[in-house]
């Protein structure tokens, strides 16, 4: 045996063995991640709903459970209070979150926290994919499908805009995967097994909960399109019964969804609603087959907003499937396939538009479903029976062409911002971006922990300040702020109006005009809520105020902050006791505790309902209620109704 061969054999064993996989995955999403953050500083922190909303609330949940080892309950820094319970999109009860946090404090970043997370829900994806995969697969295309599930632009890309799309990619391609399996096997159970149970209970808890009833209902369609009748029947069984834990929390949702504030639920009960910024026929094609790597004018949501979010589409082994099944006449794969484009592109179909009943009522946008095309296309490629007759040169390489075209089509699909406003800071990444609002408020000598107000109705095309990007929505919450804004589309109406239905500044606002023509009023307001300064782009609303503070920004900028005059001396919120005022003490979870021992139970100045105990010492302790006892009845019912149901058969790879 010559040295050269003795290499490579070593070589190939190493490659084989655990360590020489996991280091192979985890170093692929380390330069998937790290390219991203080659093209711009904390890519995932810095673009659309990540800043203002996913980035601060899921370090916030995350922080409070590994700081003080006690779960969130109440936010009381943001508008009237933001109950994690109430969200259902940032994952209170998903343990990889926390894992991220870790992880983000342990290379020094602590603001990076969605950098760890995608980098840590890429290597998911990677290992699901090496285990799952049916071992028939040589040890090479197994490696290189394992990349390129971890290289697909639809997580990657809407995950870059709403994290929990990138975060449930793993789990998604966990059940498809199990599902393929158990086809594969056979299995003539009805009872669900442990791995689907496990991988449907976390898709659900780090997923958004319309794309979580979009995703199983596909992934059902996707097994019928593969299977026999009769054995699929008995997977339909398997994959509903897999879902019974989520049940609970999913209705719990719903009935939240109900008492919501009607100005993000509005006009969602008309059919009519799905067909708003919706895609072509022609664009969804060009982006299956070429992405964002030739230019296309065909994608578009709003101005500004870059086309080469295009590159979500990108699935080019859909081609090879078609003609792959179409060759061996079965049409059940290229029906199920021409369904799911029209849904990208419904656009082209607005008569698809009835199927928004139900479960799938109240959901726009059908293109960020391509999350799981581009899963479920690579998938049906590798069950193909003509992609398995290919020379095995053949089939790595058209591999490893999609992971490398993968790749290039997720860099390049960074460029996609659904908020405009933020593309001015792409450069300069989540840490100048929060670095200059905090400076922007030292300099108005405002203390940490105060509660801020944007004066000013924007939209979202507008290059504003880089200190008032850091204002929007929940962001002052990464800088240890608070603010009369909250964003949630899912908080009550009754908490919305406590404080004044401001939420991000091109939806809910306070415009200059009106401020300025009852600016008394308009002060003495925002003073009972707690605000203890107020910022603008415009120095003249708040010059009748006095003492006003001009910060320039590394762009050139101007932000203005006044305090607010005789501004209140207690952190909101603050209660009633025996007629007077009394401040309140805040634990890190969000519980509340008089100063002083009371014979009346304290008067919260805010709607959130409060479960108040007296403790020994005669004080008061406040609670915020969470989603009740009907609620952990229904998981725990679940719970125990998926335990009797499991398969205990064996688990099998």
């Amino acid at each position: 045996m010559g040295p050269r061969k003795a290499w490579v054999e070593k070589l190939q064993a190493f490659a084989l063995s655990s360590p020489g996989v996991f280091l192979a995955i985890t170093g692929f999403a380390g330069l998937l991640v790290g390219l991203a953050q080659a093209v711009r500083p904390y890519p995932f922190t810095t673009t659309a709903d990540n800043l203002p909303y996913y980035g601060p609330l899921i370090k916030a949940h995350t922080d409070c459970l590994l700081d003080h080892g006690q779960l969130l309950r109440m936010v009381w820094d943001l508008g009237a209070g933001w109950s994690p319970w109430e969200s259902g999109q940032v994952g209170l009860l998903y343990p990889a979150y926390h894992l991220a946090n870790l992880l983000a404090r342990m290379i020094g970043h602590p603001l990076a926290i969605l950098e760890t997370s995608a980098w840590l829900h890429l290597v998911l994806a990677g290992a699901f994919s090496w285990r799952l995969l049916p071992t028939r697969f040589e040890w090479r295309e197994r490696l290189l499908a394992s990349l390129a599930t971890m290289a697909l632009p639809g997580p990657f890309i809407l995950g870059a805009n709403w994290h929990n799309y990138l975060a449930c990619h793993p789990w998604f391609l966990a059940m498809a995967l199990l599902s393929w399996r158990d086809s594969e096997l056979e299995i003539q159970s009805w009872r669900p097994n442990l791995p689907m149970v496990g991988a449907s209970l976390a898709f659900f808890l780090s997923a958004h909960p319309s794309m979580y009833v979009f995703g199983v209902s596909l992934l059902a369609l996707w097994t019928l399109s593969y299977e026999k009748w009769a054995s699929s029947r008995l997977g339909m069984v398997r994959l509903a019964l897999a879902q019974i834990p989520a049940v609970a929390p999913l209705l719990y949702l719903k009935g939240v969804s109900t008492g919501a504030n009607p100005d993000w639920m509005l006009s969602r009960d008309n059919p009519k609603f799905i067909l708003m910024h919706a895609q072509t026929l022609g664009t969804w094609l060009h982006g299956v087959l070429v992405g964002n790597l030739i230019p296309s004018g065909g994608f578009q949501v709003w101005a500004r907003a870059s086309w080469t979010g295009i590159g979500m589409f990108f699935a080019p082994s859909l081609v090879l499937v078609v003609c792959l099944a179409s060759k061996r006449r079965n049409f059940r794969p290229v029906v199920f396939f021409l369904f799911f484009g029209a849904l990208l592109s419904i656009a082209t179909f607005p008569w698809l538009r009835f199927l928004a009943v139900g479960p799938f009522a109240g959901f726009r946008w059908t293109w960020k479903l391509s999350i799981f095309f581009g899963t479920l296309s690579l998938l049906s490629l590798l069950r193909e029976e003509g992609f398995r007759g290919l020379k095995p040169y053949w089939r790595q390489g058209i591999l490893g062409t999609l992971c490398v075209l993968g790749t290039l089509v997720c860099l390049r699909g960074l460029a996609f911002d659904l908020l405009p406003s933020l593309q001015g800071t792409h450069a300069l990444g989540a840490q100048v971006v929060l670095s200059e609002s905090r400076r922007c408020l030292e300099k108005a000598e405002v203390p940490p922990g105060s509660r801020l107000v944007m004066i000013g109705a924007f939209n979202m095309l507008q290059p504003l300040p880089v200190p008032m990007l850091g204002l929007i929505g929940n962001a002052p919450l990464l800088y240890d702020q608070g603010n009369l804004s909250l964003y949630e589309p899912m908080e009550p109406a009754v908490a919305s109006r406590a404080h004044y239905g401001l939420t991000v500044p091109w939806r809910g606002a306070i415009p200059v005009e009106g401020f300025a023509a009852k600016r008394q009023e308009s002060i003495d307001r925002l003073r009972q809520a707690g605000v203890q300064a107020l910022v603008a782009a415009d120095p003249m609303v708040l010059a009748p105020l006095g003492n006003v503070s001009c910060f320039v920004d590394v762009l050139g900028r101007r932000t203005y902050v006044a305090r607010m005059p005789e501004a209140m001396p207690f952190t909101y919120p603050w209660a009633g006791v025996q007629g007077r005022m009394t401040p309140l003490e805040h634990k890190p979870d969000g519980r509340l505790q008089t100063a002083s021992p009371s014979d009346q139970v304290p008067s919260l100045n805010n709607p959130r309902a409060v479960d108040w105990q007296r403790l020994p010492d005669g004080r008061w302790e406040g609670t915020p209620e969470g989603p009740g006892m009907v609620w952990v009845l229904g998981v725990l019912l679940g719970a125990l109704m998926t335990a009797l149901l499991l398969d205990r058969s064996r688990f099998r790879p």
